[in-house]
């Protein structure tokens, strides 16, 4: 008879988590990146005016890290084992990005 292992609660708990602040990426992304009035109401003109001038690769890195990210939590839900390739391709986009990756 083959054991099987239940998962631990921590596990579920981060997880979730995980998706929780991945999420909340996303929506500051979709948000800032629609350009909602409302939204972008709470920032500074500089603030607008540096988002601005990002140019359209980085907006991409922004978008794949952001939504590679939430991909990634979803996985971690779902138990995939492809959870650990996403978040390290989210990992590299967000460090190519800061410009830590050449």
């Amino acid at each position: 008879m083959i054991e099987t292992l239940k998962t631990p609660r921590w596990y579920w708990v981060v997880a979730g988590l995980s998706c929780l602040w991945n999420a909340f990426g996303c929506l500051d992304y979709t948000m800032t990146a629609t350009r909602n009035a409302t939204y972008l109401s709470a920032f500074p003109p500089q603030m607008i005016e540096y988002i601005d001038s990002f140019p359209f690769w980085l907006m991409g890195c922004w978008a794949l890290g952001t939504w590679g990210a939430l991909a990634g939590s979803i996985l971690l839900l779902a138990r995939s084992r492809w959870a650990i390739a996403v978040f390290l391709l989210w990992f590299s986009v967000r460090m190519r990005a800061r410009g830590i990756l050449r």
